[in-house]
Parts: C-alpha cells; structure tokens; sequence
C-alpha cells in the first residue's frame, strides 16, 4: 500500500486482544505517509534507538527504513536490550551509521 511508518518501536506495536493467537496491530501513524517509490524521504524523524543509519545520514530513504526498525525491534524483544547505545544521541547515531554490534553475552548462548 506503499504506507511508510517511520517510528516502528516496542511501544508502537500492540496485541488487539490478550488471546495467545492475538492479531498484532500497529498504531501511532503520526510520522506515517503515504510513499512515492519514484522518490525518497527526507525527513529526519522517530525515535533515536531505532531510526535507520540513512535517515540519520540525511539521505534520501524508502520503505526499508521501517524494516530496519523492525529489526531493531525484534533484536530488542530477544534480548531485552538495543543493539546500538551511547552516551548521548551523537555517540548513538554513530554507533548506528557503523552498523557494528554483536550477538555476544549470556543472553545469546
């Protein structure tokens, strides 16, 4: 439906209802357009931990940056942690466009 989120995060995907084989929905379409695959997006918005590396580079982007969200949420769901932090939004977004994390310590043994 060519419909990009642009703030995919644990706090925006919800059960509809408590029944194990709930459907799961999205919510929270306030960054969400409507996409032109003939163009890209320049917008720099969502929130930090899961923006995807070339939106915070300030590049023209697609659809893919929600799949990128979607990793992160799906990394942090596992383990219970990001995979990419910092001290400040700087050394975040650095880490970020790096692309550099690991599957290391207890949780993914």
């Amino acid at each position: 439906m060519n419909i990009v989120h642009r703030d995919l995060k644990p706090e925006n995907i919800l059960f509809e209802t408590k029944k194990l084989d709930s459907h799961i929905k999205l919510v929270d379409f306030g960054f969400a357009v409507s996409f032109d695959p003939t163009k890209g997006m320049k917008d720099v918005l969502g929130t930090p931990l899961f923006i995807a590396p070339e939106i915070i580079s300030e590049k023209k982007y697609n659809s893919k940056a929600d799949i990128w969200s979607l990793g992160i949420v799906v990394y942090y769901l596992i383990c219970g942690y990001p995979p990419f932090d910092g001290e400040d939004r700087t050394q975040l977004f650095s880490r970020i466009k790096s692309g550099k994390f690991s599957f290391s310590g207890k949780i993914w043994k």
